[in-house]
């Protein structure tokens, strides 16, 4: 794993259950762009953090909307931890993002 690559998993180890943060969020403590937050995470290994706990600024998944069965992972590890979700289908970034 590369340094880059283990700031991404302790910055994403920090997020509290039932707390979001945004690729770019991530990026910004770790010193990196979001989009390279979202690049690293695909080839980290998910069984070492919570990488559900990531989304785009929106509140959706466009990570793994690729791959539909982690997308419903995702929401459902979400939905676990009391994340509130819109009527659209995705987090509702005002409530569930943590504050920096």
């Amino acid at each position: 794993m590369t340094q880059l690559q283990m700031s991404v998993v302790e910055a994403v180890n920090r997020i509290p259950r039932g707390k979001v943060l945004a690729y770019g969020d991530v990026g910004s403590q770790i010193g990196t762009s979001g989009r390279q937050v979202g690049q690293l995470i695909k080839h980290i290994d998910p069984e070492t953090f919570p990488w559900w706990r990531v989304c785009n600024k929106k509140g959706e998944f466009p990570i793994v909307k690729r791959n539909p069965m982690f997308e419903n992972e995702q929401r459902q590890r979400l939905e676990e931890e009391g994340v509130p979700f819109l009527e659209s289908g995705r987090v509702d970034m005002v409530r569930a993002r943590l504050e920096s």
